[in-house]
């Protein structure tokens, strides 16, 4: 600090200002967003997320992803 005043935070206006800058981000994010509703029979990709173990307990091979048939 270069030089001693003090300073007083107008923690309002910097509220607003974090709502603001969070919903043009959202509203950013969204805008690539494909909207699409899954029928019965469609195939989809179902990730998991994570650290995956080589087996699971059942003896089952766990895999990154997996193709599925929706349900």
């Amino acid at each position: 600090m270069l030089f001693d005043i003090p300073f007083k935070a107008d923690w309002k206006q910097i509220g607003e200002y974090r709502l603001h800058q969070t919903d043009r981000s959202n509203k950013r994010e969204n805008s690539s967003r494909v909207d699409y509703d899954c029928k019965v029979g469609d195939k989809i990709l179902i990730r998991k997320d994570g650290i995956l173990c080589k087996q699971s307990p059942s003896g089952e091979k766990s895999m990154d992803h997996n193709d599925s048939s929706y349900k």
